[in-house]
């Protein structure tokens, strides 16, 4: 016996023609009117990494003012300031080295450079005191 589906996939509708055969084994129940979509694999998503802080804590100086320190570890190619020079927001006080790149570290607040504690040539880690500002 021939029976005659018609089956949709997306948009488009296919007409199919489906013939029975006869058989001895008792096989699985089979209702052709059901279809059963092909099941979904899906793979976890990949867990984000946690936002590593942008600037590092500031240490104290043990004389006094604000400080300016080292965002990353490296070492000093150049003191851009002396002691008693007056810096402005933003103003360039550090060159630093890491990784074969050159970062200017840059004052983040005006005042009197009252203290260098560091020299050219010198290794810093992060978070380590450059400059003193009063």
């Amino acid at each position: 016996m021939i029976r005659k589906y018609v089956v949709k996939v997306g948009k488009e509708s296919f007409e199919v023609e489906v013939q029975e055969m006869q058989t001895q084994s008792a096989g699985p129940n089979f209702q052709p009117n059901i279809i059963m979509p092909p099941p979904v694999m899906t793979a976890p998503l990949p867990t984000p990494k946690p936002k590593m802080p942008m600037s590092v804590p500031r240490q104290k100086s043990p004389s006094g003012g604000k400080t300016i320190n080292a965002m990353m570890s490296g070492s000093i190619i150049a003191v851009l300031v002396k002691e008693g020079d007056e810096v402005k927001e933003n103003d360039a006080v550090i060159k630093l080295e890491a990784m074969k790149m050159e970062t200017v570290v840059n004052s983040p607040f005006a005042g009197k450079v009252k203290e260098i504690l560091v020299a050219e040539r010198q290794a810093v880690t992060a978070g380590d005191m450059l400059i003193v500002i009063e």
